[in-house]
Parts: structure tokens; sequence; C-alpha cells
């Protein structure tokens, strides 16, 4: 395949910050929703500031909403700008449901969102579909972005992953740890710093024209678009990436609707059927202490 893919997945909190957007500009909207949504974007999604407490919320306002104004504005924005050039978008089910919710046709109402800035000839998609990578992937390094990268990594050595994915035939597979940055908490000052390490890192340990699967919160689409440019095949997959390499987490194991949002011939039916074939408790040294403020533990 010529073309350099860059396949972006709009999940549920990137849906839900696009529809908001949608009612005004970034700058004029991004105070509304901050307000709202400010633990949600910390704690669950993983954009952080070190500069800024989340206990001098209630205290400052005017520090925090010139914080917000400056960083958290400049963060989508540069999220936005990271779609415009994929050469295929996947709106996710669950993603289409919440948009349903809040405008009617979740498909157009997410479709509107990025029809002025994706290109016009980029594909649009209802369902994630690891075909594209099981065939981009046949006889290439494929370098995996995530806190769980060790586990997917031993889950390939293993010979599990080719038993669950038959179709996976990588040549090689390598694994980058992500580190976690929930909770406002992370290795540099910013999720900015964090986004320009992991790019020279990445960038740095794999081949040139890699396949790159990432799932690291919501910093995974700028780090695919920087990728990309690099020359790298990339696929942001979202935390569902974890089931593709037979890694369980809660939010599939203990909630039926999740489960049901993912076919039983993609990803979820082997774990009933050939479950030693399976993670299916994480160790505990992938397990933040604050892992339950993470939608009560979702992926672990």
């Amino acid at each position: 395949m010529k073309t350099v893919q860059k396949c972006i997945r709009v999940g549920v909190t990137e849906s839900a910050m696009l529809l908001l957007l949608n009612r005004g500009s970034v700058a004029d909207q991004n105070s509304q929703f901050a307000r709202s949504k400010l633990r949600h974007q910390w704690n669950t999604i993983g954009f952080y500031d070190n500069a800024f407490s989340l206990q001098d919320t209630p205290l400052n306002e005017i520090a925090w909403s010139t914080h917000v104004t400056q960083s958290v504005r400049d963060y989508w924005a540069l999220y936005l700008d990271s779609c415009s050039d994929a050469t295929s978008l996947v709106y996710l089910y669950r993603s289409l449901v919440d948009a349903d919710e809040m405008f009617g046709n979740g498909f157009e109402a997410l479709d509107s969102l990025f029809r002025p800035i994706r290109h016009p000839d980029a594909p649009v998609f209802e369902t994630f579909t690891y075909s594209w990578i099981e065939d981009i992937s046949q006889q290439q390094s494929v370098v995996l972005v995530s806190p769980f990268a060790k586990i997917m990594v031993d889950q390939f050595k293993s010979g599990r992953l080719q038993q669950l994915r038959p179709q996976f035939r990588a040549d090689r597979v390598s694994g980058f740890g992500f580190p976690y940055c929930f909770n406002n908490c992370g290795p540099h000052a910013s999720a900015f710093e964090t986004i320009d390490w992991a790019v020279q890192a990445i960038d740095e340990r794999a081949p040139t024209g890699s396949v790159i699967m990432l799932s690291c919160g919501s910093m995974g689409v700028p780090i695919a678009d920087q990728l990309h440019k690099r020359g790298h095949h990339v696929f942001y997959c979202g935390g569902a990436m974890q089931l593709y390499f037979g890694i369980m987490g809660g939010r599939w194991r203990n909630n039926p609707h999740d489960r049901a949002l993912h076919p039983k011939d993609r990803l979820l039916d082997s774990f009933s059927t050939h479950p030693d074939l399976w993670v299916d408790e994480i160790p505990t040294k992938f397990v933040p202490a604050y892992a339950e403020n993470v939608e009560g533990g979702c992926y672990w």
C-alpha cells in the first residue's frame, strides 16, 4: 500500500468535545466545556498540566479561567488539526448513540463536524475493523504504543496472539510503554511536552514506514499525527486496542452494554471460548493507585 495510512477513531470523549465545540468557536466554548468537564478531562482522558492544581480550582477562578483559555483550548485546537488529513475516520457506535441523543441522526451530526476539516476523499466508517491493520501489517514492523505495551508484546511472543488473531502476521512487534497521565499527573511539565517526547522517542526506535498502533488517551491523536508526518502508518485505536491483544478490562468484563458494542466475531468471542489465551487479571505494576478514579477502573 503506497499511501501512508492515518486512521483516527473518534470515541465517546472525542465526539462529545466536538459536538460541544460545534455550537461555537473553540475560544468561545472552551470555558463552558471546561467548567462542566474539567475533572473528566484530567481524570479520564489524560490531559494534564503540572502548573495547575485541581485543588485550586474553586479558590482562584481568574487563574483557573486563564489556564483553561491558554492551555486546554490550545490542546483541543491541536487535536482538531491533527484529524484534518486522516486517510480514514471511524465514528464508533457508542459515539453515534451519544450524538443521536444530543442532536438526532448521530452519524450525520458527527460527520458534519469533521466535514470542514477532513479531506473529501477520506472514507468514514461506523465500525472499527482491525482488518485494515492486519492487511497493512503483514511482514511489517509494528510498534505498539500503550501503557500495556509490554503485555501486548508478551502476547505476541508467546504465540497467544497468533491463536487469537491469526490474520495478524507482523514480521516484528515491539512496544513503547506510554506513561499514565490521568489525575493531572504526568512525567513532564504538561501534556504538550509528553507529546513531543513521545513522538521523538517512538520515531527513533521505529523503522521508517512502520505500522504504529496507539492507545494512549487523548494524546494519541496528536502523537499519531506527528508520526504520520514522519512517514509511519498510524492507527489510533483507543482503549479497545487492548481487546485485540487479548487483554480484558473492567469496562467490558462487567458491563454487558459495552460488551455488546464489540461484535463477537471481532474481539470478544474468544474470551468465553478460549479464556486461556487472554490476560484477565492485569499485573499490579500496570495498575495505577488512582485506577478507580478512571471510570471505575475501566481498563483494568
